[in-house]
């Protein structure tokens, strides 16, 4: 029987409850208490595919279902975490996606659906309005539930020039836009100072590419000239970066000291140590944060809250923070699976659960959307200038 799309998509999620019921997420059919041997697990799961292939609507070929079970148990580790076929592997191993170019957004899944985590200002998807929250339902030909997030990722990817149809719909608009976006070579941008007003300075971090760490410390040096007491730091959107220069950033402001440590499920660690020297700026922080800060943002994020010299405002990142390696099964395709991930110097990880801010400054959903970055910028600021930091601001 050949099965449909959607009826693949329903095969997945039967095989992602049959593995939740066999792994004992389903506790109305758990083993007895106190059974919590492999084989109890698997002795159930045993039953479960015994009784989707006798009992289910329509007949499923075992493998479908077996896979659908694989990607149902990936799926609930982390958006990263996924069954590669060979071919997919393959796309990975030559760097798929056709081209050096890139639409410029970040995707992340959750509970099986992709959404825009982030864009990239200066692009084409930016400019055609594509934000942080959007439901990614086809990319190109594929609905978006059908695609792994590494192939949705290299979806994105073409020839300069080239371009890509995403069907998005959005929380308080659910009706399907199909985005034509054109893809470019992408330069990451620096961070860079807006000018200064009242003695509170905006700096901007739309990612931490190359030459982040040199840029920021220039915008200290004019800070510190022009004695500037405090700065927000807006890292919303910053989705895109490398943690070398993560920790090159991070050390202007908290000196020669460990930035964050990779931790290995053994608890092994390798520390990523600062380079100081400590810029002479030592005005007060405060970071400014959404869904779409992640990865070297969030190291950045976390290194300057352990250290006490910021504080977090406006909305929990990401949550971006492991490192995948790429395992081959007996029957020639692949798990790419998370198997260590990025820790702060005291061992406080992120990676799943994001960095919560200590100060709320939510977006307003009531603003039209256009207005809602700056608004909730001009409430961080109205909160460094409040001598008590009070509420007033939130």
């Amino acid at each position: 029987m050949k099965l449909s799309r959607k009826h693949l998509i329903a095969v997945g999620l039967v095989g992602g409850v049959m593995i939740s019921v066999a792994l004992g997420v389903v506790a109305a059919r758990a083993p007895a208490a106190g059974d919590d041997s492999t084989y109890s697990y698997l002795k159930l799961f045993n039953e479960v595919l015994a009784l989707v292939r006798n009992s289910y609507v329509e007949e499923v070929p075992q493998g479908d279902l077996l896979k659908g079970a694989y990607e149902g148990l990936l799926s609930s580790l982390d958006a990263e975490s996924e069954y590669l076929t060979a071919a997919e592997y393959e796309a990975i191993r030559k760097g798929g996606g056709g081209g050096e170019a890139d639409a410029g957004i970040a995707l992340t899944r959750r509970e099986g659906v992709l959404f825009i985590a982030a864009v990239l200002p200066g692009t084409d998807a930016q400019s055609k309005g594509l934000r942080v929250g959007d439901q990614v339902r086809r990319v190109g030909d594929r609905p978006g539930r059908e695609l792994s997030l590494s192939e949705a990722m290299r979806a994105l990817r073409g020839p300069s020039g080239s371009s890509v149809i995403l069907a998005v719909s959005r929380r308080e608009d659910p009706r399907r836009e199909d985005v034509s976006v054109v893809r470019k070579k992408l330069t990451l941008p620096v961070p860079r100072l807006d000018p200064i007003q009242d003695a509170v300075a905006v700096v901007r971090f739309p990612a931490l590419g190359p030459g982040a760490g040199k840029a920021l410390g220039g915008i200290l040096d004019k800070l510190q000239k022009e004695k500037v007491k405090s700065a927000v730091f807006d890292l919303r959107g910053n989705a895109w970066g490398e943690l070398d220069e993560a920790v090159r950033a991070a050390s202007l402001l908290v000196g020669d000291r460990v930035i964050a440590r990779v931790r290995d499920r053994k608890g092994e660690e390798r520390p990523m140590n600062g380079s100081g020297p400590k810029n002479a700026w030592s005005g007060e922080i405060l970071l400014l944060t959404d869904p779409g800060t992640a990865y070297a943002a969030e190291v950045f994020t976390s290194a300057l809250l352990e250290a006490g010299v910021a504080k977090q405002a406006g909305e929990t990142t990401l949550g971006r923070g492991g490192e995948q390696e790429i395992l081959p099964l007996a029957n020639g395709d692949y798990l790419s699976l998370t198997v260590r991930k990025l820790v702060s110097s005291a061992g406080k990880g992120w990676h799943g659960s994001g960095l919560t801010p200590s100060v709320a400054l939510p977006a307003d959903p009531a603003d039209a959307f256009k207005d809602r970055a700056e608004h909730q910028l001009k409430k961080a600021i109205e909160w460094l200038r409040e001598p008590a930091h009070g509420e007033k601001a939130a």
